[in-house]
Formats: structure tokens, sequence, C-alpha cells
């Protein structure tokens, strides 16, 4: 569940942070791109790669007591410009991004989605704007722009294809097969906006806004 961070839960993030050794970070400048881009300032997103130090953060919220796989992830834009993404939201972005222009679909369309859809909405709590459902309603527009431009899903490709023409050849009309370079829309972009918008619609009412 994205949300914004309680105090407290600052703390022990901030705490964790401080402790736990440089690979709990799993960072890529693909994802501050992103963020930045969507925040109008400069964001830095901590991709966190341990599920305990994760589920320490989830398990001290008291507005969110469960484990920490249902926090996907938060940011506290009044403290700093710092971004934290659950380790299951990092796995679906690195996927994506490290496994070619295809790497979306081995990280799964509707994962990726999600994640998407998660980084950016944290962005837009980074841009100012503290309403759960208007944050998201602000992000999920975004989606399959961002795929995109960040993690290489391509928006489509040309295709040679066999055409025909009729041709005049003396008192006859002759068909004449050739070869035609067409532009094909990737439909997996939309598939991915799709999946975005099935995730909002599945979020609780408060995270769904009005869009």
């Amino acid at each position: 569940m994205r949300k914004i961070l309680t105090l407290l839960a600052i703390a022990l993030v901030a705490l964790a942070a401080s402790t736990a050794a440089p690979a709990a970070n799993d960072p890529n400048p693909a994802f501050d791109a992103l963020a930045s881009e969507v925040a109008g300032h400069p964001v830095a997103v901590w991709c966190e790669d341990n599920a305990y130090d994760w589920d320490q953060v989830a398990y001290g919220d008291p507005e969110f007591p469960g484990p920490g796989e249902y926090l996907d992830g938060f940011t506290a834009p009044t403290l700093s410009n710092v971004i934290y993404l659950a380790p299951h939201i990092c796995d679906s972005l690195w996927t994506a991004i490290v496994n070619g222009v295809w790497g979306y679909q081995d990280a799964g369309m509707s994962p990726f989605a999600h994640a998407l859809l998660t980084i950016i909405h944290e962005s837009e709590h980074q841009r100012g704007i503290a309403d759960e459902g208007q944050a998201e309603c602000a992000a999920l527009p975004l989606v399959s722009q961002a795929a995109v431009k960040y993690f290489h899903v391509p928006a489509g490709w040309t295709e040679d294809r066999i055409a025909y023409k009729w041709k005049k050849v003396g008192k006859k009309r002759v068909r004449i097969a050739y070869k035609k370079t067409v532009q094909v829309v990737n439909p997996d972009v939309q598939r991915i906006q799709d999946w975005a918008k099935s995730r909002h619609d599945s979020s609780p009412p408060e995270y769904r806004g009005n869009c």
C-alpha cells in the first residue's frame, strides 16, 4: 500500500538506513530520473533489497501493523527528497530494466505496471500532492509513457509485409506483390497501462480518488 510515512516509521527507516549494510539499497539512476521528472526536483529512490529491514518499517508503523509485503513504498516530502520502495517493487523494476527491451515481460506486465504506478505515485507526493487519491489519479496516466521512456519498452517497430497492387500489362490487369514497410504499435504498452488501471481500481477507496 502506498502511503506517506508516519513520524515513528520515518525514525525507524532512518535508523535502518544508518545501520544497514550498503547493499540494502540497490539504486538505479533511471529510477531517480523518473522520480525527479515527476516530482519536478531531484529525488533519490531508495530501492530496498532486504525484506527483513522492510518488515521492520511496516511493523513499526502504528497505522499499518501488517507485513512489509503489503507496503509498496512511502515518502515524507516535507522531511527529505527520498522515496523508499519495497523489495518486491524493486525486483520488478530491476528485472524490467536489466533484461533488455523485453525485460518488462520477464518481470510480468502486471507486477511491472504495479511497480511503475507505485514509484510514480510516491513521486507525486514529492511533487507536493499530499492526498492519496489525488496522487494516484495524477500518477495513473503516466505509467505507459514512463515504461517507454525509462524502461526501454518499445512503443512500436517497423515490419515488412507483402502487399498487392494491380498493374496494366498490355490489355490485361495483373496483380503484383510488393514489399511494404509499416509501423506497428506495441500492444503491450496499452496492456501495461490497463494493468495499472486494474491495480488502481482494486485499491482501497481512499487511494482511488475521482479518476
